[in-house]
């Protein structure tokens, strides 16, 4: 099993991220590339805090490379996927088409 993130830079608090600049942003996107080509599934799960860019953008990306791969745990009344901190262990994934 393998993590990977959507915005390369972290914090505990989601308001102090900020969008990287275009170059980490595009190294981010072939790390998350080479990791879901080889995954059998790939679990989104970046919940209502991510930033909203970085999200657009890597649903395409996912759409474009892994269209059958994709996989959500539980989703919120407006389709984001659920982080996975808030949800039950036993919670099972479920096919993903994102709008």
């Amino acid at each position: 099993m393998v993590f990977v993130n959507i915005n390369p830079q972290r914090s505990t608090d989601p308001r102090l991220v900020r969008v990287p600049p275009p170059n980490v942003i595009e190294h981010n996107q072939m790390f998350i590339g080479h990791h879901a080509r080889r995954a059998a599934m790939v679990i989104c799960a970046w919940g209502v805090s991510a930033n909203q860019e970085l999200v657009s953008m890597t649903k395409r990306f996912l759409r474009g490379i892994a269209p059958d791969k994709l996989y959500i745990l539980q989703q919120t009344d407006d389709g984001t996927p659920k982080h996975p901190l808030y949800l039950h262990s036993r919670t099972a994934p479920k096919l993903w088409i994102p709008a």
